[in-house]
């Protein structure tokens, strides 16, 4: 099943180092969490949700996972990633068999695997036995902490960015959490199914632990895998379906999920825990934890291993997590296992064993036409209004790379911000003073982050932050705006808040504003849960020329909501 492309770029890009998650169409501003943005007016956002770092996306759900064409004025409201800075690692490869088209017992293996020889083969009773031998025998196990570090390294393909499986989003390595935006870890074989606790090595198994934004893994659970057909499913743009207790993965990862699992029956398979995949539906949803866990759906996880080939992600993280785990896992080095191993489940199912190694056949990156897209966007140089063409050269040339190779595309991160600088320089020549300048803030909800919008920037970080609530402000933990390329026109800032307090707290909000001279304050009335209130603060005797730094202090919990610079 060919690989589709689920990477983002367009105008999407982080200032400084950063994430992506989703864009939001408010008006004719676009809000990306997480990254910056490029809007089809005059806004541009970025969005972070820990300090220097990531964000909290404005939504899960983008409404495009497509960009077919390469636009400079509308930028589709979709969920991105982080951009990698650095030369990527070369993937590794993998030996693959002589092309002849082979009976069931015409595969031979050495080194790693020598010990499965044709008897073994023949068997798959003696096949489990030899495999499960071949892939405990060296492992090593580590804290459920340290698997957070590890991940960070296996998947992440130029050291600055994570890559979510379900999603294909990037994501800031060092913001995982438990935010949306954020990434945690996810149990491809769900740890309610057999194996709910640290000390056991399943839970801390890299094989199956993957890099997952907080939000998709959510939906998930602890589903099993199976394909869905029901129109009432909650679907999303990434190609993910779900109905309660059953999960349809993207095409784009159905056969790493499936060999993820098959690694995992054939590892645990001893009287300390045994996991068992399987097609019977009530037993794949069993929650349970005494040494014997389901998983499912057999025939499903065996028909995706064929239709997805191993690609050159699998082969890289393979290889990260033999250096540090000390053990593969055999069906990324050799997919057609699973034929000798469940061989009436894949008859059943049409698969036979003639002709496997042309369906088992990598997908590998183009090393050569990623390093000609390397060059095309070192082409773009310092960025000015004049840069439009060479980018759109950049990111036309991007995106005729497919998916795998776009992944490896190490000056990723300077195309988008390539594209960023050149949306933000047009839109500062494009101010307009007559106007007041908004900004919803918490269609951003992110703790940490930039936009620009009518030329008007502004950076912000604060304690906490949350999509449709906005920004914190709490006990010894302010809010802190700096804004600049303001215009001499606006005369008020216009705040406007809200709690999660009931009034009886008395939460009061005390903002001061500066220009590095001269100060103004105010303080909001006691605010109440799901009230709003709005502050307005004139600042006609600052200098807005200079810049100025909004600081918001508050006993406890109020919530930043919208800033408006004012001309009124």
């Amino acid at each position: 099943m060919k690989k589709k492309k689920i990477l983002f770029l367009l105008s999407l890009i982080l200032l400084g180092i950063s994430v992506t998650s989703c864009a939001e169409q408010l008006g004719n501003t676009t809000i990306v969490s997480s990254t910056t943005v490029i809007t089809s007016g005059t806004t541009i956002t970025s969005a972070t949700s820990v300090p220097s770092t990531t964000v909290v996306p404005t939504t899960m759900l983008p409404t495009s996972t497509l960009v077919p064409t390469i636009s400079t004025s509308v930028v589709p409201s979709i969920t991105t990633t982080v951009i990698p800075t650095t030369s990527v690692t070369t993937a590794p490869t993998t030996t693959i068999p002589s092309t002849t088209i082979p009976q069931d017992d015409d595969f031979t293996y050495d080194g790693y695997y020598s010990s499965i020889t044709n008897d073994v083969l023949s068997s798959s009773s003696s096949l489990r036995t030899t495999l499960n031998s071949i892939v405990t025998k060296d492992a090593v196990k580590f804290s459920y902490t340290t698997c957070t570090t590890k991940l960070k390294t296996i998947d992440s393909y130029d050291g600055d960015y994570v890559e979510c499986l379900y999603t294909g989003q990037r994501i800031d390595k060092d913001n995982s959490g438990s935010a949306k935006g954020s990434w945690n870890k996810e149990h491809i074989w769900a740890k309610s199914h057999g194996f709910n606790d640290d000390s056991l090595p399943a839970y801390t198994d890299l094989h199956h632990l993957r890099v997952a934004e907080c939000s998709i893994n959510n939906y998930r659970k602890d589903s099993y895998f199976d394909e869905i057909t029901d129109a009432n499913a909650n679907k999303d743009d990434y190609g993910n379906t779900w109905l309660d207790g059953v999960f349809e993965p993207r095409d784009e990862v159905k056969g790493d999920v499936a060999r993820m699992l098959l690694y995992m029956d054939v590892r645990y398979d001893d009287s300390t825990l045994d996991l068992i995949l399987t097609d019977d539906k009530e037993k794949a949803s069993i929650i349970k934890n005494d040494n014997v866990g389901y998983m499912g759906l057999l025939s499903t996880i065996l028909k995706w291993n064929f239709e997805d080939p191993v690609d050159s992600r699998e082969l890289y993280r393979n290889e990260e997590i033999y250096k540090v785990q000390k053990n593969r896992n055999p069906f990324i080095d050799h997919p057609e296992v699973a034929y000798f191993l469940y061989k009436d489940e894949c008859r059943a199912q049409g698969i036979s064993g003639a002709g496997l190694r042309e369906i088992i056949k990598p997908s590998l990156k183009d090393d050569a036409k990623i390093s000609a897209v390397n060059s095309e966007i070192l082409k773009i140089g310092n960025v000015t209004l004049e840069s439009e063409e060479l980018i759109k050269n950049a990111e036309a040339a991007y995106y005729k790379l497919d998916d795998i190779s776009q992944s490896f595309v190490s000056e990723y991160y300077t195309l988008v911000l390539a594209r960023y600088k050149y949306e933000e320089l047009k839109s500062i020549n494009n101010q307009d003073n007559s106007i007041s300048t908004s900004f919803d803030i918490k269609s951003i909800g992110a703790k940490e982050g930039s936009a620009v919008t009518n030329g008007v920037s502004i950076n912000w970080t604060g304690p906490y932050g949350a999509n449709d609530f906005g920004i914190y402000a709490q006990t010894n933990k302010n809010v802190t705006i700096s804004a600049s390329n303001l215009y001499e026109e606006i005369k008020n800032i216009v705040l406007t808040f809200t709690s999660n307090k009931d009034a009886s707290i008395n939460v009061i909000a005390t903002v001061t504003i500066t220009d590095g001279t001269n100060t103004v304050s105010g303080k909001t009335g006691v605010l109440a849960k799901g009230s709003q209130e709005e502050l307005t603060i004139d600042i006609s005797s600052l200098d807005v020329t200079k810049g100025l730094t909004i600081t918001i202090a508050s006993p406890t919990s109020s919530i930043l909501q919208a800033l408006k610079f004012s001309v009124i």
